[in-house]
């Protein structure tokens, strides 16, 4: 399910919580993993600007290179002494769409990609390369938040009963039976204030409870609760979120129908900004 893991490095002091995320990762899943350091071209050069100050950059640029290699080269090192299959690359492009082409050329399942401090304005703003990376890929990602993903005892799934949250649950079980984990998966309705027939809505309510009750029955070998709860999506993950001790978050996302890497906003995407632990979004297949 997760055979190809995908860790972008960038060779700030994140680097170094991403590669002990997915090196615990690869301990218990056994994949394939790549490295990758994308070097961004010097583009954008003033035509009045010194030959010395152009030299400068074009210095710097190979100087980024050099530190790269020595970089990727000791992670995969230490990989390959501890039997993890691993290899890396040194591409040059923009950062977002060529992590994006690799994995799309090297059929990777799950990217790693640490987040960076970022302010609410930035965000708002630009969108850091791990929100976008999570947003634009075609296939699941891993956003590591604050520290490593080291331990996984406790997840939490957000579940709605489509496709894609489908699948969410499935990697989240693929997890923990790896990790020992404990599964929570919640399912919030906010579909009340739209029905006019409360007889209608029960009935609703009713059905999705039987569907939870389902899960537990499927995976009756997993430490796995269910609940429904009632308000707004976001606030009440949120909400679980910050009241339990998650070690991480996994949530589904559809694919659009063309593959198509275009920015949407989502919940997924909206918990993804806010949450304090790491979020997995989980692609699934395109829904109508």
């Amino acid at each position: 399910m997760l055979d190809k893991l995908l860790l972008p490095i960038d060779l700030t002091e994140s680097s170094e919580i991403g590669f002990k995320t997915v090196e615990s990762l690869s301990k218990k899943l056994n994949p394939e993993l790549f490295l990758l350091y994308v070097l961004e071209p010097i583009k954008d050069i003033p035509f009045d600007i010194f030959e010395e100050e152009i030299q400068h950059l074009h210095d710097l640029k190979y100087k980024l290179k050099e530190e790269a290699e020595k970089t990727l080269s000791r992670y995969v090192e230490i990989l390959i002494s501890e039997n993890i299959k691993s290899s890396y690359s040194i591409v040059e492009g923009d950062e977002v769409e060529s992590i994006l082409d690799f994995t799309q050329k090297n059929k990777i399942d799950l990217i790693v990609i640490p987040a960076h401090k970022k302010t609410k304005v930035e965000y708002k703003a630009l969108g850091s390369v791990s929100l976008r990376v999570a947003s634009k890929a075609t296939s699941s990602v891993l956003v590591v938040k604050q520290k490593p993903v080291l331990d996984i005892k406790n997840i939490l799934v957000n579940y709605d009963f489509l496709p894609s949250s489908i699948k969410a649950l499935e990697k989240a079980v693929y997890l923990a039976k790896n990790f020992g984990s404990s599964i929570k998966v919640i399912h919030v309705d906010n579909d009340e204030h739209y029905t006019h027939f409360k007889s209608v809505y029960q009935k609703v309510i009713e059905k999705k409870l039987k569907l939870l009750e389902e899960i537990k029955e499927r995976y009756k070998n997993i430490d796995i609760s269910t609940t429904l709860i009632k308000g707004n999506p976001k606030e009440e993950i949120l909400k679980e979120i910050h009241s339990n001790g998650y070690d991480l978050v996994v949530m589904g996302k559809r694919n659009p129908v063309n593959k198509s890497r275009i920015f949407i906003g989502s919940l997924a995407l909206e918990i993804l900004r806010e949450s304090p632990i790491s979020v997995l979004i989980s692609r699934g297949e395109y829904e109508e």
